[in-house]
């Protein structure tokens, strides 16, 4: 079961009465074998914010889900190549998304299925093709 801890993000304090301070959760996970902690494993680049892509993993700093590193990861691309598409990450960055996304595997490869569903996209670019020939 994931052991979570808050963390505030640098520069999202604001002082006086009413501050509000934003938080994100660092994930970690710690397994246990017949009550007896053996292995933590902790996601130094990787957070979720409940503000932020509903919640799901983000890499600490951005709005780049886990799940938009593991979809370039499927669609063969190297570490390098997402870099390039994504220069503002570093590879360590990289890196982390895709050990949280080898750990939690069969849970993102679900949440990538049922956010790329292509027939109702297909759909949508229809339905907004016609509204546009009619306003033409």
């Amino acid at each position: 079961m994931p052991q979570e801890t808050t963390v505030a993000r640098p520069g999202c304090q604001r002082s006086g009465e009413g501050a509000r301070q934003r938080t994100a959760r660092l994930i970690s996970l710690t397994w246990y074998h017949g009550g007896v902690k053996i292995k933590t494993t902790v996601y130094p680049h990787i957070v979720t914010d409940a503000r932020i892509a509903g919640g799901a993993p983000i890499i600490k700093g951005t709005r780049i889900a886990v799940r938009a590193i593991a979809g370039y990861y499927q669609l063969g691309m190297s570490v390098d190549e997402i870099l390039q598409s994504l220069p503002h990450l570093t590879q360590s960055q990289v890196h982390a998304a895709l050990a949280f996304y080898f750990d939690h595997q069969r849970e993102i490869d679900q949440d990538l299925k049922s956010n790329s569903d292509t027939g109702y996209w297909r759909k949508q670019v229809k339905r907004s093709s016609a509204v546009e020939a009619k306003a033409a």
